[in-house]
């Protein structure tokens, strides 16, 4: 072991007194002789994408939640509305969510359905009706934002509505006592400025109707009896009034061919102008009159005639 020993030690000493070290015997480190480099990064998209796919699904169903909740509390146009979003979105709710949804898409379509029925009728001037399709709208969907400002907007006009019927019932008492004294025109006058500009009821449509039918007859009797009078031309005023009223049938019938046979009159007194003037006044309230339609051709083809004599003649 002696031996060995100064071997080791006899080898050493050689390496020391030859000025070199020795070289695969590496010194142990020191904190001087460590040179910091940084751990390489590597970019890998990976984990970004699993944080994405973590918290989409929460989003979504922190979202549908609140669907099933807005349809539970009656709100079914801002859960549809919501719904819509997702699906803006391509995204989807659990099926019973969807269910919901769309029960609630179903309520909002039948409200606006009768809301607009309601809109409708408004507008037509048959208020009562709105007023039953707004309340069955609010029976569908009661907490439906915009059904108590149509509600309010409504009952205004028919508070208004109701003093104009007051006004209304006063013409029409005054035109039944003028109808009953035989003046059909001043009965007519208080009913038309009774309406106005508005629509009428079906009542009072009809009542205008008989009264126009009865002045049309009343005004028919009084040509008859200028014609006969010899006064033609009160004769023609008279009926051409009757025929402006466009009175119903069979009075109608009656102003028309009492019209044709005054035309003749005028004709055969070469009075062509009239006689065009009536004609085709009674052809515009009896269009399909055939006779009325080839009279009002013939005195057309005399009239062009005669203005081209005129102005040959140079007059």
């Amino acid at each position: 072991m002696k031996a060995t020993v100064a071997l080791s030690l006899g080898l050493l000493a050689v390496g020391c007194a030859g000025g070199g070290r020795v070289a695969d015997v590496p010194a142990p480190p020191t904190a001087q002789s460590v040179e910091y480099r940084p751990p390489v990064q590597v970019w890998s998209p990976e984990p970004i994408a699993a944080v994405e796919l973590e918290e989409t699904p929460a989003r979504f169903d922190e979202e549908c939640a609140t669907i099933l909740t807005l349809v539970d509390a009656g709100e079914h146009k801002i859960a549809v509305d919501t719904l819509d979003a997702l699906h803006a979105s391509d995204a989807e709710c659990d099926p019973l969510t969807l269910e919901r949804a769309e029960d609630s898409r179903w309520i909002l379509e039948d409200a606006d359905e009768l809301i607009r029925e309601g809109l409708e009728a408004r507008d037509s001037g048959d208020l009562e009706t709105a007023r039953r399709r707004f309340r069955q709208a609010r029976v569908v969907y009661p907490r439906y934002y915009w059904i108590d400002a149509l509600e309010e907007e409504l009952e205004s006009r028919v508070s208004g509505q109701a003093v104009d019927s007051g006004e209304m019932e006063e013409r029409l008492i005054e035109a039944a006592a003028l109808k009953a004294a035989g003046r059909y025109e001043d009965a007519l006058q208080r009913l038309e400025a009774a309406v106005g500009g508005a629509e009428p009821s079906e009542a009072l449509e009809s009542e205008i109707a008989t009264l126009k039918t009865e002045l049309g007859n009343a005004r028919l009797a009084a040509a008859q009896r200028a014609q006969r009078a010899g006064d033609l031309e009160l004769a023609t005023e008279l009926v051409l009034s009757a025929l402006a009223l466009a009175p119903a049938q069979p009075v109608r019938a009656q102003v028309v061919e009492f019209t044709r046979r005054l035309g003749l009159t005028h004709f055969s007194s070469g009075e062509l102008g009239r006689a065009h003037l009536l004609w085709n006044a009674a052809l515009a309230l009896d269009s399909e009159n055939e006779l009325l339609s080839n009279y009002v051709k013939e005195v057309e083809a005399r009239l062009r005639s005669l203005d081209a004599i005129k102005s040959d003649r140079g007059e």
